[in-house]
């Protein structure tokens, strides 16, 4: 007879350690490729924010829309998101978590397809809104999903990897709209159509991905859940999770969710890690990222870089910068740890901010003077410098080999905008800036974005979403962390679309200032009351809000001894501390 120490297999007797090696090698690819496919749920959104802007861009040409239609056909997603977040949540506790993510596939695909092949502006519009349900049924369950599959010793960087996805999908999109930006025609379809793609991926993917096991216990299908565990764990670790899963879940049987989030208002446990997971996507926005993204073009046009192609490719490359930088956390995040990254990149966006804000004062400190004059008495004539000159939305300042003249211009009427002979489109040099003005300081203002993307993209970027999906117990893990995600797109939303309006009215320095101030209050907040969560079991991390002790329970960190664990009742079902045989 063979020792239990050994199988009989095809190729011969193979000892206990070898398969459960074997096992473990296959649970590692399985939890990588479970992933994968959730993380593509970022991607679809950086795809979207890299390629939209200048997707609309063209609409709006195509279309003659005014600029209600412009900021509109971008809002709809982004509002759509904020508003489906919490029933997203709500559903993702009713049906499942899996469910919840086809589901969002579906829109991606179908919002996408609307998008690209839409006739008017109207139908556009409704692509864009079914779009954003996919986007925001996504970011409030994809990151929870994964932070519920992984194992604790490498839950950190998976659930970063949706964050590595999205800032990839910035690039791909940027990338995508610099190819089709000639096509006037059918471009724009293009770069809104391919959107299909990932989304198409990722559904195919999910109809052989698993349901979460957390939430198979907490509906009574323990037989399902302990199938799950053993095909994504090493078989000791499957049997003591599922055990101790057990006896932290709690089940709120027969409860309504106004019921559900009174019991999170009054835990105060809960409620403080609510209150964190809140400040930290409101800081996540309020830290800038979605202007720099959004607004890239714009920015670089501020800083004084007038060519179209220049500017272009410049946002090719502050995503790209994006993506290898959050890159780093994937490394970072279960060594370092979640809070050391957290300060270390509040501090490291808030210098940067307030570099970005000085360069501005020295852009606008040396702004170019007009020098030529049309001969022509007018309102433009009478600007000196070209900051002057284009503050005034009639004029335009525009550069003739060594001489710079302020003349009347609309930069809707051309290419270039000009009425005047000496600067139009048939003149052989042409360098006409109608909104900000060229700088030889520019640079500066290069470095200090470069420098924000290498502090944030490995931290306050992708940390808000990794913390938001371990800090909740089972229970209340869907609805607490859509609350935090509903807070997100909010500030999204509130940011993305009063900057322009904040820039006219204190200016570019004035603006970042501003952001810098914000990121400091942050970095001071969580300096006092952020937590670390790095290998904490996910069943255990709401003990580090527990006011009765400055320190996680000893079981948190270490190895769950079966014989240590006591057992409740779910749905009717008696789990005894032995194995089924």
């Amino acid at each position: 007879m063979i020792s239990t120490k050994y199988q009989s297999t095809a190729d011969g007797v193979v000892g206990k350690e070898d398969l459960e090696s074997r096992k473990s090698l296959k649970s590692t690819r399985l939890i990588y490729n479970l992933a994968l496919f959730s993380a593509l749920g970022g991607f679809f959104f950086g795809y979207d924010t890299g390629a939209a802007s200048s997707a609309i861009s063209i609409v709006r040409e195509e279309f003659h829309l005014e600029d209600v239609w412009h900021q509109g056909l971008i809002a709809a997603a982004m509002a759509a998101s904020w508003l489906v977040c919490i029933p997203g949540g709500i559903s993702a506790d009713l049906f499942g978590r899996r469910p919840v993510i086809l589901a969002a596939s579906i829109a991606y695909v179908t919002g996408a397809a609307v998008s690209g092949f839409a006739e008017s502006p109207q139908s556009l519009l409704v692509g864009r809104v079914i779009l954003g349900v996919g986007i925001g049924l996504a970011s409030s369950t994809v990151t929870m999903y994964i932070g519920e599959m992984a194992p604790t010793n490498s839950r950190g960087k998976l659930v970063c990897l949706n964050g590595l996805l999205l800032s990839l999908g910035r690039v791909i999109g940027a990338l995508v709209a610099v190819m089709f930006r000639s096509d006037e025609v059918s471009g724009w379809r293009y770069m809104l159509g391919l959107a299909t793609i990932p989304g198409l991926v990722q559904f195919v993917g999910f109809l052989f991905l698993p349901e979460s096991p957390r939430w198979l216990i907490s509906k009574g299908r323990l037989e399902d859940a302990k199938q799950v565990l053993s095909s994504y764990r090493n078989t000791e670790m499957a049997a003591e999770e599922f055990k101790f899963i057990i006896k932290s879940l709690k089940v709120y049987e027969n409860e309504d969710k106004v019921s559900l989030v009174r019991k999170i208002l009054y835990d105060p446990n809960v409620r403080k890690a609510l209150t964190i997971g809140c400040l930290l996507q409101i800081s996540q926005q309020l830290s800038g990222i979605n202007i720099v993204m959004y607004y890239s073009n714009s920015i670089m046009q501020m800083s004084g870089f007038i060519n179209p192609y220049v500017v272009t490719w410049l946002s090719v490359a502050i995503t790209s910068i994006n993506f290898v930088f959050t890159a780093v956390s994937i490394v970072t995040v279960d060594k370092a740890g979640r809070r050391k990254l957290v300060l270390a990149s509040l501090a490291g966006v808030t210098l940067s901010l307030l570099l970005l804000s000085l360069s501005f004062v020295a852009i606008d400190s040396q702004s170019p003077l007009v020098t030529s004059f049309s001969g022509k008495v007018d309102t433009c004539s009478q600007a000196r410098v070209c900051k002057e000159c284009v503050n005034n939305v009639y004029c335009g300042f525009c550069k003739v080999g060594n001489s710079t003249f302020c003349l009347k211009a609309d930069p809707h009427l051309s290419l270039f905008g000009s009425i005047q002979s000496l600067c139009s489109p048939k003149s052989e040099q042409k360098n006409w800036s109608f909104y900000w003005c060229p700088s030889d300081y520019g640079w500066m203002a290069i470095m200090a974005l470069v420098t924000y993307l290498m502090f944030y993209s490995p931290g306050i970027g992708p940390l808000p979403w990794t913390i938001n999906s371990e800090i909740y117990p089972t229970w209340a893990r869907s609805t607490c962390n859509s609350i935090a995600t509903s807070f997100n797109w909010f500030f999204n939303l509130l940011t993305s679309f009063t900057f322009l309006s904040s820039v006219s009215v204190i200016d570019k320095q004035g603006t970042f200032g501003i952001y810098a101030a914000l990121s400091f209050i942050g970095l001071v907040t969580f300096y006092l009351f952020l937590p670390e969560t790095k290998g904490i079991s996910l069943d255990s991390t709401e003990d580090v809000f527990d006011s009765r002790s400055n320190q996680p329970s000893e079981i948190n960190r270490a190895v769950i001894k079966p014989e240590s664990i006591q057992y409740v009742k779910i749905k009717g079902i008696d789990v005894s501390g032995e194995d089924d045989e």
